[in-house]
């Protein structure tokens, strides 16, 4: 079946406005009692939303993508029509395993959304005959008119504020706080899925994260806080302060656990960021 540009500009908006009222109906009128607080964050609580925020969000998840997300649906239809079944199978390929691996984070999903956009564009102004230069330039056009989409909608709004808080002297930061403060100095800390403390501090850090119970060492990954020695294990490795977040509280019990009884909270920043005291 070989798409005339009526039919696919016919086939996208009918495919997108059901796709839209699905989304709009589940999004906000539809109520979800069950989930995680981090499902419920992420927007994936619930089968129907992690479907559509998650496992498919390459293609459906219009709140981050805007109306160019499913134009990729009859570019892929036209480039296996054409024979280009190495560009087809690609596509194929990163939609599993973007779905598979990365749904729970939508950045993974924006690692193929240029390609995505570049070929919609391409394919596009070859079904009116244009010339290459003009393929090219009317793909980078969508390309920078989803830019502006992604910014407008999601990373200023969503950025703006952390941006400004580590500038602002009033504003508590967990990493200045670490930084500025003597008692720090040399102190090793068990660091839970804050990469940013690596890119402000000085300090040693071993990476944790306590949704899957896993520390990060030079011997490999090692489960933490579901055993017996925890506490041995932190003093072996000269541990004596954890950073964590407070959404990160109950994503595992064994970790808070071991809060409620070994440690101390000794400073919050403005973000909800905390640094724990470890009493041995």
């Amino acid at each position: 079946m070989d798409f005339s540009v009526k039919r696919y500009a016919i086939f996208y908006l009918l495919l997108y406005v059901a796709a839209f009222v699905l989304l709009v109906y589940f999004s906000f009128f539809f109520q979800w009692d069950f989930s995680t607080p981090d499902e419920l964050r992420r927007e994936i609580n619930g089968p129907f939303r992690k479907w559509i925020n998650g496992y498919l969000s390459l293609l459906t998840n219009t709140k981050y993508s805007g109306p160019f997300c499913l134009l990729i649906i009859p570019s892929w239809i036209y480039l296996f029509n054409r024979k280009r079944l190495e560009a087809s199978l690609f596509f194929v390929a990163a939609v599993f395993l973007i779905g598979i691996k990365g749904y729970i984070n939508y950045r993974y999903a924006y690692t193929l959304f240029p390609l995505m956009l570049f070929v919609t564009g391409y394919v596009f102004v070859e079904k009116n005959n244009m010339n290459l230069q003009w393929r090219y330039v009317i793909s980078l056009a969508l390309i920078f008119l989803h830019t502006l989409f992604f910014i407008g909608f999601e990373l200023y709004p969503k950025y703006s504020r952390r941006l400004q808080l580590p500038a602002t002297p009033s504003g508590k930061d967990v990493f200045r706080h670490i930084s500025t403060h003597k008692d720090f100095q040399g102190e090793v800390f068990l660091v839970n899925n804050l990469p940013e403390f690596y890119y402000h501090c000085k300090n040693k850090g071993y990476y944790y994260w306590c949704k899957e119970d896993e520390l990060y060492t030079a011997e490999g990954k090692k489960v933490l806080f579901n055993n017996r020695e925890s506490l041995t294990l932190l003093k072996q490795m000269n541990v004596h302060y954890i950073l964590s977040d407070t959404i990160f509280g109950k994503d595992n019990m064994g970790f808070a656990s071991f809060l409620d009884t070994h440690a101390t909270t000794i400073y919050t920043d403005s973000r909800g960021r905390i640094i724990y005291k470890v009493r041995y």
